[in-house]
C-alpha cells in the first residue's frame, strides 16, 4: 500500500472572504493563481479558488473555499488539522520574516523536529507554517513579488491536533504504510517510504482541546489530499482502508481536475485519495497562459451559470 500513496495532491481550506484570500495568496505568498471555479458539493454557490507554485505540480496546490459569504463560521480544535505546513528554503527563513513585517504580519521563529520554522496566520485565522527545507526541487512562482528562489514550493506536512494518538497512528502505520521518523515533546513525525516530496505527517498530542468542526466552515482546514498514480490504485486504496475497518470512504467522485475519494481518518482530519488522469489536469478549459482569468462552472451547474456567477462576491486579480 505504501509504494501507492506518492505524497501530497492538494491542500483544502474553508477561508473567510474570497477577495482577501485571493490577495494573500497571490499578493502576500507569491503563489500562483490558477483557477477560479466553485465548489462541486450543496445547492448554493460557494467559490473554489486554486494556486500554486510556479509549475502546477502536485504537491504544490492549494484550494480554498471563502464561506463568509455564507455566514458559516468554524472552530479550530482538536481532531482537526493545526497547521498548514508549506516547504520554503531553509535560506529563505529570514527573507519571509522581514517580508511579514513590512507588511504587519505577526510570526513567530520555532525549531521544530530540527527544521527551523515560521509560523503566522491567514487573515481568517487559519495556522499557516512555512519550513525550512533543504534538497526540495520545486520552484516558486516569482511573479507576485516574491522572488521565485524564495518562493513557497509546495506541501510539506499536514500538522495535526489528537486528543489520543493511539488510532491515528494505527491508520497511519497499516492505512497508510508510514513510518514513525521522529518524537518530541508530545509530537510525532510520520513518513511515507521512498524519496517523493510532501510525504509526512505530524501530530500533536493535545489531549484538552475541545474538537474543532469539520463541516465547510470558515477559519478551519477541510482536507489534505495524498495522491495516488492511477485510477485502480485508488480503489484498491479504498478497498485496503474499508478492509482494515476503516470504512468511512466515499465512492469516487469526479472533481473536473482530478477524481477523489475521501476517508476521515480516526484522529479526526479529513484525508482525500486523488488522481489526474491524462485528459484532465487544470489546462483542460484554459490555456496556460490564461489561467484563472475566467470563472469555470463545475458541468453540473452548467444550466444555472449566470445565477451562480451574479450571487457570489466578485474576485478581482490584482497584480
Amino acid at each position: 500500500m505504501a509504494r501507492t500513496i506518492t505524497g501530497n495532491h492538494h491542500i483544502t481550506l474553508s477561508v473567510g472572504d474570497g477577495q482577501e484570500d485571493w490577495d494573500f495568496h497571490t499578493q502576500v505568498l507569491g503563489l500562483r493563481p490558477i483557477k477560479k471555479t466553485m465548489l462541486y458539493d450543496g445547492e448554493a454557490p460557494v467559490w473554489h479558488l486554486y494556486y500554486s507554485n510556479g509549475s502546477l505540480d502536485a504537491g504544490s496546490i492549494i484550494t480554498t473555499f471563502p464561506m463568509r459569504q455564507h455566514g458559516k463560521m468554524g472552530r479550530r480544535g482538536s481532531n482537526q488539522i493545526k497547521e498548514i505546513g508549506l516547504s520554503i528554503d531553509e535560506s529563505s527563513i529570514d527573507y519571509w520574516a522581514n517580508r511579514f513585517d513590512e507588511l504587519g504580519i505577526a510570526c513567530e521563529h520555532v525549531e521544530e523536529f530540527g527544521t527551523k520554522r515560521l509560523k503566522f496566520a491567514h487573515p481568517c485565522g487559519l495556522p499557516y507554517t512555512l519550513v525550512g527545507t533543504t534538497g526540495d526541487p520545486r520552484g516558486g512562482w516569482g511573479e507576485r513579488g516574491v522572488p521565485a528562489e524564495h518562493g513557497i514550493k509546495g506541501a510539506y506536512a499536514p500538522i495535526i491536533s489528537v486528543i489520543d494518538p493511539f488510532e491515528m497512528t494505527l491508520y497511519l502505520e497499516h492505512g497508510m504504510g508510514m513510518s514513525k521518523v521522529d518524537e518530541e515533546d508530545g509530537r510525532q513525525a510520520w513518513e511515507l517510504p521512498g524519496d517523493g516530496l510532501a510525504r509526512r505527517v505530524e501530530l500533536v498530542h493535545e489531549p484538552d482541546v475541545r474538537p474543532g468542526t469539520w463541516h465547510f466552515a470558515e477559519g478551519t482546514p477541510h482536507h489534505w489530499a495524498w495522491n495516488v498514480p492511477d485510477e485502480p490504485t485508488q480503489f484498491s486504496v479504498k478497498t485496503w482502508l474499508e478492509g482494515l475497518g476503516f470504512t468511512d470512504v466515499t465512492e469516487q467522485k469526479d472533481r473536473g481536475y482530478f477524481k477523489s475519494i475521501y476517508n476521515r481518518t480516526p484522529g479526526g482530519a479529513l484525508f482525500e485519495y486523488a488522481w489526474t488522469p491524462e485528459d484532465r489536469g487544470f489546462l483542460v478549459d484554459e490555456p496556460e497562459d490564461k489561467l484563472a482569468t475566467t470563472i469555470q462552472i463545475p458541468p453540473v451547474f452548467k444550466d444555472r451559470a449566470e445565477e451562480m456567477i451574479a450571487f457570489l462576491d466578485p474576485i478581482e486579480d490584482r497584480v
